[in-house]
């Protein structure tokens, strides 16, 4: 085992592993965000929590579907039809290597902007959770302190998935992009930054 695990697998491993538990954290506080606000309303900023779910849930299933299966279905096959151990090590580094471009992770500028991406989700889960806080202790609608950031997390994450989509179809992502933004919605929102 330790011939097929060696440190660079099992670092490419850790980062795919961290990459998803970010975006199962990220779908699963923004459900959490959207559950709490009874589905009424998405705090301040209207549909941005929704927004920043679809975003979130349909990029963890591009993940799990379009990467993880597709990628370990040819590997099994890789490794049934070996016909020796090399073939089998071979075939589990060209696992990890589609798997690492396919993830983007070893594409920095993409890999950063789409931590970014995330990172403005937490953001509006933060705000949103204090605005919640805030209308439950004070019995009212809370919605004052937070517009303005919940605005700025808006600007930032269309700007952020603007040029994550740039940099997605420069790659050989652009059906990431179509799934991503099929209905042109996402577009929309940054060609009216």
């Amino acid at each position: 085992l330790h011939m097929v695990l060696q440190g660079d697998a099992l670092q490419c491993y850790q980062r795919i592993f961290t990459l998803t538990m970010k975006m199962r954290l990220v779908v699963d506080l923004l459900d959490l965000c959207l559950a709490r606000s009874n589905g009424v309303r998405a705090t301040s900023g209207g549909g941005l929590g929704y927004t920043m779910r679809f975003f979130a849930a349909h990029f963890m299933y591009y993940l799990q579907v379009d990467v993880y299966d597709t990628h370990f279905h040819q590997l099994m096959r890789d490794s049934n039809g070996a016909g020796d151990f090399a073939q089998v090590v071979r075939a589990h580094r060209n696992f990890i290597t589609q798997l690492a471009n396919a993830t983007f992770l070893d594409d920095t500028a993409t890999h950063d902007c789409l931590e970014r991406v995330l990172l403005c989700c937490l953001r509006f889960v933060g705000v949103a959770m204090l605005e919640a806080e805030d209308a439950d202790a004070k019995g009212d609608g809370g919605w004052g302190d937070t517009a303005a950031e919940t605005r700025m997390i808006e600007r930032d994450f269309f700007k952020d998935v603007g040029l994550l989509f740039q940099l997605l179809r420069k790659s050989d992502a652009k059906a990431l992009v179509m799934k991503l933004d099929y209905n042109h919605f996402f577009s929309t929102k940054i060609n009216a930054l």
